[in-house]
Formats: C-alpha cells, sequence, structure tokens
C-alpha cells in the first residue's frame, strides 16, 4: 500500500518549527563504537568486529534537529544500555544477552577473562546509569518517543531468523504495546511511500528501552531499526554515497509529519 499524503509541507514552516524543541525523544543506544582503553585490552575482539557490531552511522540518521536527542557514548559490547541493569547472565553460559554479554551474535567470544559481577556492577554504575538519567530528564517534555536502531541485512547465526534476509525497516511496539495499531501504520506506510519494505515486530519488538518509558497511554513510543545494507557497502562497513543524507531526510520529514498530521500537536 502507498501512502497518500494531502500536501506537500510547506519549508518554510517546516524551518520555523524547527528553531524550536519538537516534543519527541530519540533514543540512539547502539550506536557507539567506543571501548575504554582499560577494557579493550581484555577484549579478543578484532577492531573490524567492534564496528560491525555497532548500530553505525545511527548517531546521524537520527539527528533530527530540535529533538530531545540521547546518545550512548560506549560500546554495546561493554553495556547494553538496551537491557536492563538487572539482567546479568553468568559469562560462563556464554550468552549474546544480558546487560553485559559474553559472545556476539555471531558466537564470537568477547573477553578473554570475563568480568566478574562487581566489574559488571561498575560499568552498569558507570554508563548504564547515566543514560537512562538522561531519557528520564527529557521524557517529560516529550509526546512521542523513537528508540533509533539499525541491523544486519541478514539475521546473524545465533538469531532466530539466522541467515534469513530482513526488510528495509523494522518497526518494534512489544506486540502493539507501546503505540497505537493507527500510529504503527502511519508510519510504516510512510516509509513504504518511500519504497521501503517494512515488518512490524519482525524480528524485532523492541527491549527494554521501549518497555520501561513506552505505552500507548502515558508516553507512546516506537522502534525503528534501519537495515545496514541500505546504506554500508557490508564488506567495507562504509557508507554509501548520499544514503545517510536521505535516510535522515526521511527520518526528519517523518517527525514533523507525525507530530502534524497523525498526533496533530500544534507547533
Amino acid at each position: 500500500m502507498i501512502m497518500t499524503l494531502k500536501k506537500k509541507p510547506d519549508l518554510t514552516d517546516v524551518s520555523r518549527t524547527m528553531r524550536r524543541k519538537l516534543p519527541i525523544l530519540v533514543s540512539r543506544p547502539h550506536g557507539s563504537t567506543h571501548v575504554p582503553s582499560t577494557i579493550r585490552e581484555d577484549m579478543v575482539l578484532a577492531d573490524k568486529d567492534i564496528t560491525d557490531y555497532a548500530d553505525l552511522f545511527t548517531d546521524r540518521i537520527f539527528d533530527i534537529p530540535q529533538t530531545y536527542m540521547v546518545t550512548a557514548d560506549v560500546s554495546r559490547l561493554v553495556v547494553d544500555l538496551n537491557r536492563a541493569p538487572d539482567h546479568i547472565i553468568a559469562q560462563a553460559e556464554l550468552s549474546y544477552e544480558g546487560v553485559v554479554a559474553a559472545v556476539t551474535d555471531h558466537g564470537k567470544k568477547i573477553f578473554q577473562h570475563p568480568p566478574n559481577l562487581k566489574t559488571i556492577k561498575n560499568w552498569i554504575r558507570n554508563y548504564h546509569h547515566p543514560y537512562h538519567r538522561r531519557i528520564k530528564q527529557c521524557a517529560p517534555k516529550v509526546k512521542f518517543f523513537i528508540d533509533g536502531h539499525s541491523m544486519h541485512p541478514f539475521g546473524p547465526e545465533q538469531k532466530p531468523d539466522a541467515g534469513k534476509p530482513r526488510a528495509d525497516i523494522v518497526l518494534g511496539n512489544r506486540e502493539y504495546t507501546t503505540c497505537s495499531l493507527a500510529t504503527t501504520t502511519y508510519v510504516a506506510k510512510f516509509f513504504k511511500s518511500k519504497g521501503h519494505s517494512v515488518k512490524i515486530n519482525d524480528p524485532y519488538a523492541g527491549k527494554y528501552i521501549l518497555g520501561s518509558y513506552c505505552s500507548r497511554h502515558r508516553l507512546p513510543g516506537i522502534q525503528i531499526e534501519v537495515n545496514k545494507g541500505l546504506y554500508l557497502d557490508i564488506k567495507t562497513l562504509k557508507p554509501k554515497k548520499g544514503m545517510i543524507e536521505k535516510l535522515n531526510a526521511e527520518m526528519t520529514e517523518l517527525i514533523y509529519r507525525l507530530l502534524t498530521e497523525h498526533l496533530k500537536v500544534k507547533m
């Protein structure tokens, strides 16, 4: 289904609106490749593995002017900001889940000497808590929440969809508990109107961030996963010419339309 838009936004109106804070919070929890040197020393992964594990360039794709933005400053290989702080799995289990994983979703071991419980709790205090404090500070000021991610074009071997191709865009709403059918459909139609294939809650429905801060009756929110194949050369991890800018323009347009046309927020 192709989305029919009533009219093209007046760019003067967009520019004027963007001078003020928009009531949208954008979270980008997995975009960082930074690993503190003392932690990097004990990692057995190659630099490319660390880079590949990040949601590369989501800091630019979801860089929406005048929104409230919270951005990760540490790699998810250190602490996964989209997992509960008490979701601590014993490193001996070699799980890719948990707030501090033992292996990647490709099954590669992360640490030469797995961190003990005390170390894990220190990392949670130093990296996880500050990120979520920033979200809590911004949340009362907004009307809608977007959790911005990117994903591999094919399911990694540790995932349920291993080897299967993924859609261009995957929208997650935790089985419609964080966002209504109407709003989810609006966002899906927008991306389809741009020529993208879209799936909902498959393979990602949203995790700790969406579940902690969003509900359809309190603060509605949606997770947006962008297929890395749209904007990256998967072998070199270099961006395709103009694609990051194109996707960023689409996200900016989506937010403006969502606020004005669907949520009916007065700008």
